[in-house]
């Protein structure tokens, strides 16, 4: 992957640190569990690609390039700042071939009439789901992990164990609400996800020293991953924490090595793809590494 995809993926993570909030820790501009998607072919987008169009500040979850645009009787509006994403190609061999960058504009940004987009809903919003059913798609969504690893309540503290190969989590009634037990328990699932006898990351199968390179890795792909399945699930992102210690340390680490966040958002899709397994035609664009 070359130095310049890297700074462009980092630097789109900064710039919302910056502003005081995690990005894989703010409530979603989108509508919940739907993805930004291209809005010829279908296609959600997924790993980095996930991420750009989430942050975008869009409700619309539909993206175009500008030549698309024009072919289906759209126009962007002037002055209109697109979104990045990345293709990475691969041949059948799995032999990397090339990068490719794509610029893409919500339909939000664009004069529709008179366009085959003509008509489309901009401020798409979810169907409304109730707490308690949230927490029951999360509970199913667990259960019928496959290969998930045993959950015990044994100790007051929440961790996956690689050595045994379990999770452990506190009580449920010991969290404010079950949206916090389900992101913490997605967290420690995410981190399992890495077992040798699962998706075998380097980052989990190693003996990693707290505060080591590969143990910050990790986290982040922890962090990632919980998010896209929180998203998913439609939970609030206001449960998760943005202080300003916790913010102000992920700028340093992504600033000490840009590469660290392709990286997270390419292993967590696949850990998110494990536990809750998706349809095949996703769009590949950003999520090979």
């Amino acid at each position: 992957m070359s130095e310049k995809v890297m700074e462009m993926l980092a630097d789109k993570f900064i710039e919302k640190l910056e502003q005081g909030t995690a990005p894989w820790r703010r409530p979603w501009s989108t509508a919940m569990g739907n993805p930004g998607r291209n809005a010829i072919t279908s296609k959600a987008y997924r790993g980095y690609n996930f991420w750009a169009t989430a942050m975008s500040g869009y409700n619309c979850p539909l993206w175009l390039t500008f030549k698309q645009a024009r072919e289906n009787g759209a126009s962007v509006r002037k002055g209109q700042k697109g979104t990045r994403i990345v293709y990475v190609a691969f041949d059948e061999d799995d032999n990397f071939r090339g990068i490719r960058f794509y610029t893409v504009f919500n339909l939000a940004q664009m004069d529709l009439e008179g366009s085959k987009f003509e008509g489309i809903e901009l401020n798409e919003t979810p169907p409304e789901v109730s707490p308690e059913d949230r927490i029951e798609s999360a509970e199913k969504m667990f259960s019928e992990w496959s290969k998930a690893p045993k959950l015990y309540e044994i100790e007051n503290r929440a961790y996956y164990s690689p050595t045994h190969d379990i999770i452990n989590m506190p009580d449920f009634d010991k969290f404010a609400s079950g949206h916090e037990y389900y992101a913490t328990l997605f967290h420690e699932s995410v981190h399992a996800t890495g077992h040798e006898s699962r998706l075998s990351r380097k980052t989990v199968t190693r003996m990693n020293a707290f505060g080591s390179y590969d143990y910050g890795v990790e986290e982040l792909i922890a962090e990632l991953g919980s998010a896209r399945i929180c998203y998913e699930l439609g939970f609030d992102g206001e449960v998760f924490e943005n202080s300003a210690s916790y913010v102000s340390g992920w700028i340093k680490k992504i600033k000490a090595d840009p590469s660290i966040v392709y990286r997270a958002c390419v292993e967590s899709e696949k850990a998110y793809r494990h536990i809750a397994p998706q349809k095949e035609e996703q769009e590949t664009l950003g999520e090979t590494a």
